[in-house]
C-alpha cells in the first residue's frame, strides 16, 4: 500500500494519537497495514498469549504510538505502529519490583573512546533489534490490546518484555549480561556494570559498552578474533542491525 504515498512528504502526514484517531484517519488502511505487521511481529516473538484473567486482576491498558517513517529525502519511507504498555498503571509489588536497565556511565564511555583513540582502535555501533521482546517477563502481567479482544473471561498475558513495561529494561539486562559473562567469555568490568571486555593479548581485545539495547564496540586492528567471535555470537543469538554512521553513537 505505501508504494503509493512515496511521493509525499512525511511530514505532511499527520500521526494519529490513538488507535481511535488512526481508524478515523483518511489513511486508515496504511495504519491498519502497519498495526498488522506489529501484531505478527509480536507473535513472532511469542510475546503474549490469552490466559484466564485471575480473580480481581484488572488488566492493563496499552496503546499503539503511530510514526510516518521518512527516508533521508524526506518522502514517506513507511508507516510504523508499535503497541506500548501504559507502564505507568502498573503496581509495585504486584506487576513489577526492580525497573534498571543497562545504561554505561559516560565517564565510561569517554574512557573507551579515548583509548581508541589512543590505540588506534575500530569502533563499531550495532543495536539488538526489538531487544525487549527477547527478554521473558518474570512477573505476571496482563494486558488489553486495542482492536483485538480477548475471548471472554480472558486476557492477554504477557510471556515476553514488551515496550513500555517498567521491567522492561531490567529484564533485557538479565538476558544479555550471562551470555556476555558466561557463554561469550567476557569479562564484566568492576568499576561499571555495562562495560565488558574480552581479553586475548594486547593485539586482539575487545570492548563493549552497552546503552539498552545498543552496543558500542572498539577492537584491535591487528588481530580481530575477539571482536570478529563477538559479532558472529550476537548476529547467531539475535537480529541486528549496524550503524552507518560510527560517529554519532544514540
Amino acid at each position: 500500500l505505501v508504494e503509493a504515498l512515496r511521493h509525499l512528504k512525511a511530514r505532511d502526514i499527520p500521526n494519529p494519537k490513538n488507535y481511535a484517531e488512526a481508524m478515523k484517519s483518511e489513511y486508515q488502511d496504511f495504519w491498519n497495514e502497519a498495526i498488522a505487521e506489529e501484531i505478527a511481529n509480536l507473535k513472532a516473538y511469542d510475546v503474549y498469549r490469552f490466559e484466564p484473567l485471575p480473580k480481581g486482576v484488572r488488566p492493563i491498558n496499552s496503546r499503539y504510538v503511530f510514526k510516518v517513517k521518512d527516508n533521508q529525502q524526506g518522502l514517506v519511507d513507511r508507516f510504523k505502529a508499535r503497541l506500548v504498555v501504559q507502564g505507568f498503571r502498573q503496581r509495585f509489588g504486584i506487576d513489577y519490583l526492580k525497573t534498571h536497565a543497562s545504561v554505561c556511565k559516560m565517564q565510561t564511555f569517554r574512557y573507551q573512546m579515548a583509548h581508541a583513540a589512543q590505540h588506534n582502535l575500530l569502533h563499531e555501533i550495532i543495536d539488538v533489534k526489538s531487544a525487549y521482546l527477547e527478554a521473558d517477563m518474570k512477573m505476571p502481567v496482563y494486558i488489553n490490546i486495542p482492536g483485538h479482544p480477548p475471548p471472554p473471561g480472558m486476557a492477554a498475558r504477557l510471556v515476553k518484555s514488551l515496550y513500555g513495561t517498567k521491567q522492561a529494561g531490567r529484564n533485557w539486562h538479565q538476558t544479555i549480561v550471562p551470555l556476555l559473562t558466561t557463554q561469550w567469555s567476557f569479562t564484566q568490568s568492576a568499576a561499571d556494570p555495562c562495560m565488558f571486555y574480552h581479553y586475548k593479548d594486547k593485539d586482539d581485545y575487545c570492548v563493549l559498552c552497552l546503552f539498552v539495547d545498543d552496543f558500542s564496540i572498539t577492537s584491535t586492528r591487528a588481530k580481530t578474533s575477539s571482536r570478529d567471535t563477538f559479532m558472529k555470537s550476537i548476529k547467531q543469538q539475535f537480529k541486528t542491525s549496524q550503524s552507518d554512521d560510527n560517529n554519532v553513537y544514540l
